[in-house]
This record gives C-alpha cells, structure tokens and sequence, in this order.
C-alpha cells in the first residue's frame, strides 16, 4: 500500500495508519481489461449547467481528468467531431473514461463519416458488453449507440427503453442526460409538443438564471417548431396519399361504378392498411390516452375505414375470388412505387418529410423488422406483399367456406 492509493495513510515503520473514513482503494489486479462500467461518466455538456453566454467557463470547475472529454463535447456540438475522435484515440481502453469517450466518438465518426473508426469503437463495446454481468450493465452499454441514434436522427436505431421513457434500469445521476436523450428523441420523430414539455419538466427541476443547459435549446426549438408549423402549414405534407384516404377516395367510386377490381382493391388492400395502423401505430399516436381527441378520432377513422371496406363484402357488392388476388398484389405494388416517386420529388422540392406509404423508414416496428433485412427505400416494403397475399386468400377461403355451407342443406 503507498500514500499515493490512501489520501492521509502514514508509515510509522513497517506500520501504516490509515484513516478510520479512508476509502478502500480498488485492486488493480481485479477486471483489468475492462472497464469499470458502474463508473460511466458521461455526458457533462448535455446535463450539466452552463453559464449564459460563456459555456468554456464550465471547464475551469470540472476535475482535471474529465476536462479533455468535456471540451471535445463542447467542440463537436460546435460543429467540430476531430477532438472527440482525438479523446477516444489517446484514452486507455482499460480505463471507466473510455466509456465516456465512447458515447461521444461513436456520434462523431457517424457525423464525419469516419466508418473506419465506427466499427473499432462498436468493436470496443460489443467486448464490453458481452462481458456484462447484469441488465443494468447492458443498458449503460446501450448509452453509446442510444447518443448516436439521437444525435444523429435515427430513430429506427433508438433502442425501446428509450422511446417508453424506462429509466428503471440507470442510476438517479443519470436521469437529466437520460432526459435530454428522450428529448433528442421527441424531436426525431417531430412530436415537438412533447419535446417542449419534456425540456420544461427538465427545466423546472434544475432552472436557474444565471446558467443554461442544452434542455433551454430543445425547449426554444419546439416552441420555435411549434409556431412555425401554425403559421406555415405545409399542405404537401398532409395530402391524401396515405393507404387509408385513398381507400376512402376509392370506395364510393368503385360502388358506383361497380368495378370488380376497385371493389377488390378496397375490400382487401385498404381494411389490412387500417389494421396495420392499429396494431402499428405511428410515433405521433403512439403512448398517448385513447381520451385524447387527436388519438380516439384516430382509432375511430381507421374502425370506420376496417367496417365499411369489410361492408362491401357482406352487403353482397363484392364477392371475393383467388383470381383477382394477383392483381391486388401487382396493383400494390405499381401504386407503391408511384407514391415513392412522389415522396423523392417532394423531399427534393417542397416537403423534406414527405413520406407516404412509409415508402421511407419510419419508427413503425413491423417497417424496422423489413427495413433491417433490406435497407432500401421502397424495396424494404416488398416483403409486405407476402403479408397482402396470405390476407386476402383467407378472406376468400372463409367466404367460400361461409357460402358453401349456406348452400348446402
């Protein structure tokens, strides 16, 4: 045992006293090569407050060996990632900081497109990680790529403890980063009236006037968001393109006309669009009450648009048949990649977000399942097709099956 690893241990002879609140020092000779994960440390910029107008000044009260991390967070939310690739190069793997770095470079690399340095930083965590002996350690592993997914607006890379706001599994020092990142989240998927009472809740608990925190920043965005989406709405992105209004379009033209591949197309395509929107929901409808006006007529269009496409085949205007199946399918997919088009053109032009038919990649689960086996705008949607055959073929088989037995004795 040496002064050095004992703050006030004297030696007295071959006797050391050591003080009665003294810490026990770690055994350097235990988890070497691993770092101690209990200790993550990061982030200090993105939860730590900072003094109005001068955020260097937050450095000078920082413990020596965290400064150089802090002031590569600093650069690289300034626009400069070299620092914090710098940070993770000099830092000794072995040791708790290289986690904190980590968080930070991932975002970096994937910012300056440095792939090279990506995987050898995913590298370092997925060996930290398959030596994680608990729940709580894989969480605090997921905090690197968990920063990189919100930082870099990926929300389909946003890990699930994330979009449900769990904290459960991370200490109560960690809970104003853990904020920041639901967030970061929030205005990844556009939902800026919950980005804005999220920075305000963060915000009452730690406001005071003289310093700010990146929560201020989140907090005047949304509201900024918030008004401009009043005051210039953007007709290109709510035109009637979605599955569900053009099978409300469609449906009173096919019955007046009385076409059996109209009436196909709204009695199998358009009710499995509507119950897809059920079960998968969209970000913007997704955990909030069914008491909420904007969420019950949600769940009750899509009921609406489910009973009366259904309606066209139990009030006898449609019979379904095998053969017009391939059809529907063939007719789907024309239809898709039409849509895409639009999309492309209008991202390109007056709407970035357009994204009709989900022909992009959108925080839907069952899109994330198909986007992960083909990460290809509008190929990624192909599979779905199989989804339409086995639906509309069990339709028919049941309405067969029903009106055989009505004809039989």
């Amino acid at each position: 045992m040496a002064e050095q690893r004992v703050p006030g241990a004297k030696k007295y002879g071959a006797v050391w006293l050591i003080p009665v609140n003294a810490i026990k020092p770690m055994d350097p000779r235990k988890n070497k090569g691993q770092p101690k994960i209990e200790a993550i440390t990061y982030p200090f910029l993105a939860a730590t407050s900072l003094p109005k107008g001068q955020p260097d000044a937050a450095l000078l009260y920082m413990e020596e060996k965290y400064r150089p991390l802090a002031a590569a967070d600093l650069a690289f939310r300034r626009g400069d990632s070299a620092p914090a690739k710098a940070v993770w190069l000099n830092t000794d793997h072995q040791e708790e900081m290289s986690l904190s770095t980590a968080s930070l470079a991932t975002a970096a690399t994937i910012s300056s497109g440095d792939y090279a340095l990506y995987y050898e930083i995913q590298g370092f965590l997925q060996s930290c990680s398959l030596k994680a002996k608990s729940e709580r350690d894989r969480a605090l592993m997921s905090l690197p790529q968990t920063m990189a997914a919100v930082s870099m607006a990926v929300p389909e890379m946003t890990p699930g403890w994330l979009k449900k706001c769990d904290f459960s599994r991370f200490s109560y020092e960690l809970r104003p980063f853990l904020m920041y990142l639901y967030a970061m989240h929030l205005r990844n998927i556009r939902d800026y009236a919950a980005v804005l009472a999220t920075a305000r809740a963060a915000l009452l608990l730690c406001e005071q006037e003289a310093t700010f925190t990146w929560m201020c920043i989140l907090e005047c965005f949304a509201q900024y968001r918030i008004q401009y989406q009043i005051e210039h709405f953007n007709w290109w992105e709510a035109l009637p393109l979605q599955l569900c209004y053009v099978g409300m379009i469609l449906t009173p033209v096919a019955i007046y006309w009385k076409k059996d591949f109209l009436l196909a197309f709204c009695a199998y395509i358009v009710p499995l669009g509507a119950i897809m929107a059920l079960v998968f929901p969209d970000p913007l409808f997704r955990d909030f009450s069914l008491l909420e006006p904007r969420l019950f007529l949600f769940y009750l269009l899509h009921i609406l648009i489910i009973v009366s496409s259904i309606s066209l085949i139990t009030l006898g205007l449609f019979q379904p048949t095998f053969r017009v199946i391939p059809m529907c399918c063939i007719a789907m997919l024309v239809l898709t990649f039409l849509i895409h088009i639009v999309n492309v053109i209008l991202r390109n032009t007056v709407c970035s977000y357009a994204n009709y038919f989900y022909t992009f990649p959108e925080d839907i689960s069952i899109l994330n399942f198909f986007w992960k086996l083909l990460p290809l705008p509008f190929v990624y949607e192909i599979p779905l097709l199989a989804i339409l055959g086995v639906w509309a073929c069990s339709i028919t088989f049941f309405y067969k099956l029903l009106a055989g037995c009505k004809k039989s004795p």
